[in-house]
């Protein structure tokens, strides 16, 4: 874990401060996809990378309810138990279908669920959301975590500084990404010997050690000021 449990909590109070101003019992947020910049809510509900891989999270107003985080793999289950803030993981063959399961277990079926960008949440799971759950209403709350993802405090501040000086100490490849094949014990990085220096420094990437990285959630509106 790379960003502390008072962040987290700070930024849960946050959170369930603005749902509760909306009127909210829930959030739904979808984790990254090909498009720059989607995803950024969840890791920072997460801070959990989650790259190019639309996992589903849910977030609770009721703070005694742990977000659930929703992954395809064991191997993103193990990830996820070592490099995020989640602590209630699921396995799901069917991303909707294990939605739904959670939607009845925590009783929402009247809730008022705000959901990270409408534009991007599929079509027909809110259709059938709306068919399975007449009482439940969608709303958009994209904005609103917008605007909590831009304040920054210190401990973020810190880590996207981390980010900035290895691309300053390192440089880039031809095709603008870091390379990380000349630091010690830093062969490969997930699989690779470079990373997108882009995803570095707008997700605020840290290297800690042989093998490992993080994502601590920011998104990129401070990394194009850099």
């Amino acid at each position: 874990m790379f960003l502390s449990n008072r962040e987290r909590e700070n930024r849960y109070r946050a959170v369930r401060q603005r749902m509760a101003e909306a009127g909210l019992d829930a959030i739904i947020a979808r984790g990254s996809s090909a498009v720059r910049g989607d995803g950024a809510a969840f890791r920072f509900l997460t801070a959990f990378p989650n790259i190019n891989i639309p996992l589903v999270c849910l977030f609770f107003r009721n703070e005694q309810e742990k977000p659930v985080l929703l992954v395809e793999s064991r191997f993103q289950a193990m990830r996820a138990e070592k490099q995020s803030w989640a602590e209630d993981i699921r396995l799901s063959t069917n991303f909707f279908q294990s939605l739904t399961e959670v939607l009845k277990e925590k009783r929402l079926e009247q809730a008022a669920i705000g959901i990270d960008g409408l534009h991007n949440f599929p079509f027909l799971w809110g259709q059938k959301i709306e068919e399975s759950f007449p009482s439940i209403r969608l709303t958009e709350f994209g904005p609103a975590l917008k605007k909590l993802r831009a304040y920054r405090t210190p401990e973020e501040v810190r880590l996207v500084k981390k980010s900035a000086a290895l691309v300053d100490r390192f440089g880039t490849n031809k095709d603008n990404s870091l390379d990380l094949r000349p630091v010690r014990g830093f062969e490969h990085v997930d699989g690779a010997g470079d990373i997108d220096m882009r995803r570095l420094v707008e997700g605020g990437i840290a290297l800690f050690g042989p093998d490992r990285c993080m994502h601590n959630g920011l998104d990129t509106e401070l990394a194009d000021g850099l």
